[in-house]
């Protein structure tokens, strides 16, 4: 379903809003031999850019390195996490690790600033990194007057800073399995048993998940522009 001309032709369309938002024009979209994209390459060119296509059996060199590293990244992240990952949550740890690359310096830019700076035209703030990936919490709700008996906090863990201005957060709420966002929390120190077997046995082979993904990254910009200083010294 994510490679279908429909979902592609979306995707596209929502990238280059989101460019055009803040100013910048895609003039030249470069892919490889892969026939999904070209599925929508009128789609392409409708939004104004121009279609390049290289030769069957090679790559774009840019987008492959890019490629490695997000995956390098998001291993890291996976072997440092204190639960087994589900599918729906490696998803969002692909968007987490975009983020927090795109936030570091590169020499690509003026004054060494971040992609994500150079592409918002703002600096970097504490709320873009308040809480890692996994962060144990209890989410606030809203402030309701209501006579209900119903708790005013739930378990979840944080999945992505939004980076937006009120500090919003997106988390996987425990016991219902949802996508959330939520701009207070309070960090646990102390992870019951019982929320790391619930965790886990969402990532079992039978397990059946099908949450209430509610995709909200605000002005998160999901392309990854270049690679932290470190990795490229090394390469």
């Amino acid at each position: 379903a994510g490679k279908s001309a429909k979902s592609l032709d979306k995707a596209f369309r929502q990238q280059f809003a989101t460019m055009a938002s803040q100013g910048f024009i895609v003039k030249v979209v470069a892919f490889d031999s892969e026939s999904a994209v070209a599925t929508v390459s009128d789609t392409i060119r409708e939004l104004g850019a121009l279609c390049e296509q290289k030769p069957h059996g090679t790559h774009v060199e840019v987008a492959e390195r890019k490629q490695r590293l997000i995956k390098e990244r998001a291993r890291c992240v996976i072997h440092s996490l204190w639960f087994k990952m589900s599918i729906n949550l490696v998803v969002m740890l692909v968007y987490y690790c975009v983020s927090r690359i795109n936030m570091m310096p590169t020499r690509r830019h003026e004054n060494r600033m971040s992609s994500r700076e150079a592409f918002l035209g703002r600096k970097l703030s504490a709320r873009d990194i308040c809480l890692p990936f996994g962060e144990y919490v209890l989410i606030h709700e809203e402030r309701q007057f209501t006579n209900t008996m119903e708790g005013r906090a739930q378990e979840a863990i944080a999945v992505l800073p939004l980076g937006n201005l009120v500090g919003s957060v997106q988390f996987f709420t425990i016991k219902s399995h949802r996508f959330v966002t939520r701009a207070h929390w309070t960090v646990q120190p102390v992870i019951p048993d019982w929320v790391k077997e619930n965790l886990n046995a969402l990532a079992s082979p039978g397990a059946v998940i099908e949450p209430e993904i509610v995709m909200q990254r605000g002005d998160v910009d999901i392309v990854v522009d270049d690679e932290p200083n470190a990795v490229e010294e090394h390469e």
